[in-house]
């Protein structure tokens, strides 16, 4: 850590990296340079890279010639949630906001949180998204709409969920929705489900403060990258956090956990390859279909799926 002073922080970001050393300085150094009087804090927990990240983030400590705080801790390999706990858990803001290792924040994303943040509501801005080399493709990802709301459970269940880099959490919610459960496989679905269980206000900006970047080797970077076996695993990887999900839940909200995994265990036993061997279905269109259909919360798609293996027995 540095020598600077970590009292009265305004905002903490925190980071889990693991082997990023290719996008970190990029990152680190956009977070450095923000155009703002507030202070902040920049919590790294290094979740055991073997690349040079540690070399890149001992420097990065020692120069002080930055202003922000800047605390970093290496650590063994646990996975990413729990490098997520353990930041939150040390840091010192009086707001909390995730971080990806390999995004780049605008040059005013905390001067325009500071301006937009309350104490009572949970903050959702949107984000840029970048390719490999940090070049904008598309300058609004989820596309949002001002307005103050809550979430609602059952839109959460469907699939429904905000990344969780574009959260901005007050440290008194923070305190509730953190740790987040480590069986979880992916973050960003858990924490909205706990934040429409609570019925926490979110405030909603169209701001982009960020650019999100989009590696090449993303599974659902686009239908060319997409196959049958990622589309089979991640259904069955949230039917898993489903099962997190209905721990202690209400009957009625059983009842939608209960529906959801019906549709996803049809898409996990069903044959599509063999539809696709058998020249039945065109393979790109069929996949975006899919991309549509996997998250449609009601009986259409099951329907939709009992429909075709009656029409094509014949295989």
């Amino acid at each position: 850590m540095n020598k600077k002073s970590s009292e009265n922080i305004f905002l903490s970001i925190v980071i889990a990296n693991y082997n990023k050393e290719k996008y970190l300085v990029k990152c680190l150094l956009s977070l450095l340079e923000q155009k703002t009087a507030c202070k902040y804090e920049i919590v790294v927990i290094d979740d055991g890279s073997s690349d040079n990240s540690v070399k890149i983030l001992n420097e990065i400590v020692m120069d002080e010639s930055h202003k922000a705080v800047v605390r970093f801790l290496k650590r063994s390999h646990k996975g990413k949630v729990n490098a997520f706990n353990h930041g939150v858990s040390i840091a010192k803001g009086e707001f909390i906001k995730l971080f990806g290792s390999d995004d780049i924040a605008n040059s005013d994303m905390i001067s325009k949180i500071y301006h937009q943040v309350n104490s009572s509501k949970i903050l959702i801005h949107d984000c840029a998204i970048c390719d490999i080399n940090g070049i904008v493709t598309k300058s609004h990802f989820l596309r949002l709409k001002s307005e103050t709301t809550k979430f609602k459970t059952k839109e959460i269940i469907r699939g429904k969920s905000y990344p969780s880099g574009n959260y901005v959490f007050p440290r008194s919610i923070a305190n509730r929705i953190f740790p987040i459960d480590e069986r979880s496989t992916y973050e960003d679905w858990y924490i909205s489900f706990i934040i429409s269980l609570e019925k926490y206000c979110v405030k909603i900006i169209p701001d982009s403060l960020f650019g999100y970047r989009q590696v090449n080797n993303s599974a659902w970077g686009g239908v060319n990258n997409y196959s049958l076996d990622i589309i089979q695993y991640r259904a069955n990887r949230d039917i898993k956090m489903l099962d997190i999900f209905s721990e202690g839940a209400s009957s009625c909200v059983l009842k939608q956990i209960t529906e959801k995994k019906k549709v996803l265990q049809e898409l996990v036993d069903f044959e599509f390859s063999k539809l696709i061997k058998s020249n039945l279905l065109i393979k790109d269109k069929f996949l975006l279909l899919l991309k549509v259909m996997i998250y449609r919360f009601d009986s259409r798609f099951i329907n939709w799926l009992l429909k075709i293996k009656q029409n094509f027995t014949e295989y």
